[in-house]
C-alpha cells in the first residue's frame, strides 16, 4: 500500500507536469546488466532511439520535469545496481513496474526517496517491441503513457468532486 502522502503528491504532480507540458522522456536499456541510455525525447514525441533491436534486453522509458540528464542516468544505473542482486535483472522487469511519481503505469511500484521527480516505466511488451521498427515501439510507449496520465488524472478529478478520498489508478 502507498501511504495518502505520497498518493497526494503523485496526483498533484501529474497535475501539474500535464499542465505545464514539461514531460521529458529517454529510453533505458539494460544490455548484460548495464544500463545504456539513449538520446532524450522532449514532452514524449515519438523518437529513434540510438539503439539497435538486438540491444534491447530490457527497455525503460524515464520521464522526469527536471531537464537533466546526469540525474537520469544515475537514478536508473542506481535503481539495477540496488536491484539485481542475486536473483538478476529479471526481478527487476518483473517486479519494477512503475517507481516514482507515476505509480499509475503498473501492478508492481515502489517508491523513491523524492517521487515527484522521476518515473520509470518497465516496458512489458518488450517481446512485441522487439518485432516492430523503433520508430513504431517508440509510438505505442509514448500514447500509451500520455494516454494513461490523462485516464488517471480525470479519473481523480471525478473523485474529487464528489468528495471521495480514493486514489485510483490507471490499468
Amino acid at each position: 500500500a502507498i501511504a495518502p502522502y505520497f498518493r497526494s503528491k503523485m496526483y498533484h504532480y501529474h497535475e501539474k507536469v500535464l499542465a505545464e507540458g514539461k514531460v521529458s522522456t529517454a529510453i533505458v536499456v539494460v544490455k548484460e546488466g548495464e544500463v545504456i541510455v539513449s538520446k532524450r525525447v522532449p514532452k514524449l514525441k515519438p523518437a529513434v532511439p540510438a539503439l539497435t533491436d538486438s540491444d534491447i534486453d530490457t527497455a525503460l522509458t524515464l520521464k522526469s520535469s527536471r531537464a537533466n540528464d546526469e540525474l537520469l542516468i544515475h537514478r536508473a544505473r542506481k535503481l539495477f545496481n540496488d536491484r539485481k542482486g542475486e536473483k538478476g535483472i529479471k526481478m527487476v522487469e518483473k517486479e519494477i513496474a512503475v517507481i516514482g511519481a507515476g505509480a499509475m503505469f503498473g501492478e508492481h511500484s515502489m517508491i523513491l526517496e523524492e517521487p515527484s521527480e522521476v518515473t520509470f516505466r518497465v516496458n512489458t511488451a518488450k517481446a512485441e517491441c522487439l518485432l516492430l521498427s523503433k520508430e513504431e515501439c517508440m509510438r505505442r510507449l509514448t500514447t500509451q503513457l500520455v494516454q494513461q496520465l490523462r485516464v488517471s488524472a480525470r479519473r481523480n478529478r471525478e473523485w474529487r468532486k464528489k468528495g471521495g478520498q480514493r486514489f485510483i489508478f490507471a490499468t
